[in-house]
């Protein structure tokens, strides 16, 4: 229901949500979230738990697909379309999906000390 209203709200209340002069709506919504009270360092912390909890769902995530596809490698008594699969498929999506987790984590954490960097010196 809250999803209805949102769209209506006036632009001019969204710079003042982090101020505690916003419009009502947005104190309402303001009162569901964490951080909300903050301004920007609160959206800056928030996008890090959000990016924290998503890199530490994949990694593991990605540790048992590759445990699972080094068990089926085990398995496969030299039948080469059950290596080839468990090798090249499972193993290889696996470590890109990590790898691209990290990467993920990194440019985030890099445009966040950009633009901490950028705030400190204004």
């Amino acid at each position: 229901m809250m999803s209805l209203f949102v769209p209506i709200a006036h632009a001019a209340g969204l710079g003042a949500v982090g101020n505690g002069t916003a419009a009502p709506i947005w104190s309402a919504v303001c009162s569901y979230l964490p951080y909300c009270g903050q301004g920007t360092s609160g959206v800056m912390i928030m996008t890090g738990i959000i990016s924290n909890v998503v890199l530490w769902t994949i990694g593991p995530a990605a540790v048992l697909i590759i445990l699972y596809a080094s068990i089926r490698l085990i398995t496969s008594a030299g039948n080469d379309e059950t290596v080839r699969k468990a090798m090249k498929e499972i193993i290889l999506y696996a470590l890109i999906g990590l790898v691209l987790a990290i990467l993920a984590d990194t440019i985030i954490n890099y445009i966040f000390a950009f633009i901490g960097s950028i705030v400190t010196a204004i």
